[in-house]
């Protein structure tokens, strides 16, 4: 409950939901409700450029960056899985590099989120476990 509260301060839920239904009305072949697909690389610039959005840059970021957080999104990260533009067209393929480069970004911010240690804490744990051996 503590990790989706976090993820609400970008767009309360009722507010997500408002921005999928104007994207689903604009876009309808690509935000179909229950259905989730990869975007293409630049994808937010599209929907920027497009001008048919009355959406703010910093809404459409904030629903995006909600959107791609999903668990059904990042499930479907396989490579080859093919990415789609906002006309629901095939734009391409999600990449082994790609693959590699969503890995190491999530294990580079686990490890950033990770509660530091003091050098108090860590003395203790190497005193433990020099007594252990």
């Amino acid at each position: 409950m503590k990790e989706e509260s976090k993820r609400w301060h970008l767009l309360p839920p009722e507010d997500y939901n408002k921005v999928f239904d104007v994207l689903s009305h604009k876009y309808p072949k690509f935000f179909i409700k229950g259905k989730v697909f990869i975007f293409k690389k630049g994808f937010h610039k599209d929907i920027f450029n497009d001008g048919r959005s009355n959406l703010s840059r910093t809404v459409i970021r904030k629903f995006l960056t909600l959107y791609s957080r999903q668990s059904k999104y990042r499930k479907i990260h396989i490579e080859n899985t093919l990415r789609y533009d906002l006309k629901g067209n095939e734009a391409g393929v999600f990449t082994k590099e790609d693959v590699e480069f969503i890995y190491k970004n999530t294990a580079i911010k686990k490890k950033q989120s990770m509660p530091k240690k003091s050098k108090g804490q860590e003395r203790a744990l190497l005193s433990i476990l020099k007594k252990q051996e």
